[in-house]
């Protein structure tokens, strides 16, 4: 597998307009391979650390799409998710649940708590370019 350095910049749908994206992610070092990753693809993003931080953030700012890490500190994943939803009826951001601890019917049971899609980790960068395209207007 090549490095992330190695890959070429590689841009979204050249038709779509880039989507303004949060990432709700308590471990270092997976923030900054996403970073990385998003900046491959040339979307900024706005990274935050826990639950309770991506509500803020989403809530003061208007994200296309979040990206939620399930496991986090203060407030988890679905919580954010759920208060999310709740405040911005009608101009939720799309909201794609991170997850490492990838069992079957996790996507579902994901859905089902109000995640708008669902990504196991370690992401690659093939699978961001595919949401954010689907997702990006």
């Amino acid at each position: 597998m090549e490095s992330i350095d190695k890959l070429p910049t590689t841009r979204i749908d050249q038709n779509a307009t880039p989507a303004k994206v949060l990432i709700a992610e308590d471990n270092t070092l997976n923030q900054k391979l996403m970073a990385m990753m998003f900046d491959k693809l040339d979307v900024k993003v706005d990274i935050v650390s826990n639950g309770q931080e991506a509500v803020t953030a989403a809530l003061a700012n208007s994200y296309d799409v979040v990206l939620m890490d399930i496991q986090m500190p203060v407030m988890n994943g679905i919580e954010a998710c759920e208060a999310i939803k709740k405040a911005t009826v009608g101009k939720s951001p799309v909201i794609v649940a991170l997850t490492a601890n990838s069992l079957e019917g996790d996507r579902e049971k994901f859905l089902e708590s109000g995640m708008d899609d669902y990504l196991p980790k370690p992401l690659s960068l093939e699978d961001i370019r595919k949401t954010l395209n689907e997702y990006s207007s």
